[in-house]
């Protein structure tokens, strides 16, 4: 069994951190949120996380968090499905944003595992933040030597919508070193991505990432194009667009018979993180409103664009789409979602 630690309590709930361990990945994951707490490798801690349950129970940016039932925004909270309307929470001005108000980011899951894995399971009832139908969910987190994969599945007793991600914010110099992420290099293997109204719900087909500040098929500095003078930019305050990834047979890897694309590689310094996802798409966001009044795990002080976010995910609004896109989850059918992370 892996070793926990009690990390709060919610009401008369005890909320437990678990500790995994392989070669030179560390972790630890709460049965809160399924919260990736944090994450090392050779010893440096690269995702921001809280000392505190108190601070993920108050803060509304999903630090590490597994969230759903649907990622990104949905226009309006609402969609039809099956000839009817369903109306959600809205959360996010006049949308519906990564599952709602108490999402999956919100929830106890019951947990189980090792030293290098750790299985949570989440019952989401019929009208859980208003979705239909009950699902049952597993998260996975896995350990290997310079790995971690992070495997949902989910299957539902009615036809519904379902396309979670993880949420994590990254900082290959450090949580605690002080440095942002404008240094980083970042390449993204995607030629086109989704422009965004003000609201940030996508608008028109995929347009081409070629002659626009949203380029990284090469490799840049997240900071070197931000500021620039683009409205795309500024309805983001920074990137916070979905990417499609490029489906290139020949920079992917296969797990439990799973094609995991390359999505993105990030640099700084002596370290390189390379993701590879099943999902069609991923969302980079660049920090943008890192703001708030809690400090991260030692100590750390909020600050704009201290770390970034790679989601893969559907394309935002999908359940607007006909037939509600990828996000349709039939009855009785499996979902599954592989996310990994490989270091070197």
């Amino acid at each position: 069994m892996n070793s926990k630690r009690l990390f709060g309590m919610i009401g008369d709930r005890e909320i437990h951190a678990y500790a995994l361990q392989c070669g030179r990945m560390e972790a630890e994951v709460l049965d809160y949120g399924a919260i990736i707490r944090r994450l090392s490798f050779k010893g440096r801690d690269i995702v921001f996380g809280f000392d505190d349950l108190e601070s993920y129970i108050k803060t509304n940016d999903y630090h590490g968090a597994v969230v759903g039932r649907v990622a990104n925004r949905i226009k309006g909270g609402r969609f039809m499905l099956g000839g009817r309307e369903v109306i959600l929470d809205r959360n996010d001005g006049n949308n519906h944003l990564h599952g709602g108000i108490k999402g999956l980011d919100k929830a106890i899951w019951r947990s189980f595992g090792t030293d290098k894995y750790i299985s949570l399971e989440k019952s989401s009832e019929d009208g859980d933040q208003k979705y239909p139908g009950n699902v049952e969910v597993t998260v996975n987190y896995f350990l290997q030597f310079n790995r971690l994969l992070c495997v949902i599945e989910a299957e539902t007793d009615e036809d519904t919508v379902f396309g979670p991600t993880l949420h994590c914010y990254y900082n290959l110099a450090g949580v605690n070193s002080g440095e942002d992420i404008l240094n980083h290099k970042l390449t993204l293997y995607c030629d086109k991505y989704n422009e965004v109204d003000d609201e940030l719900i996508p608008v028109g087909e995929a347009a081409v990432v070629a002659g626009t500040p949203f380029d990284f098929r090469d490799g840049r500095l997240i900071g070197e194009r931000i500021g620039e003078d683009n409205q795309q930019l500024k309805y983001g305050s920074g990137y916070d667009h979905n990417y499609h990834i490029r489906k290139d047979i020949e920079s992917s890897i296969e797990i439990s018979g799973m094609t995991c694309y390359r999505a993105a590689t990030a640099e700084y310094s002596d370290m390189t993180m390379d993701l590879y996802t099943s999902q069609p798409c991923m969302q980079f966001y660049s920090g943008n409103f890192m703001n708030k009044p809690y400090k991260f795990s030692g100590g750390a002080d909020q600050r704009p664009r201290l770390g970034f976010c790679l989601e893969p995910q559907f394309v935002p609004n999908s359940p607007n789409l006909p037939n509600c896109g990828r996000t349709l989850l039939k009855k009785n059918k499996l979902f599954r979602y592989m996310q990994v992370l490989e270091f070197r």
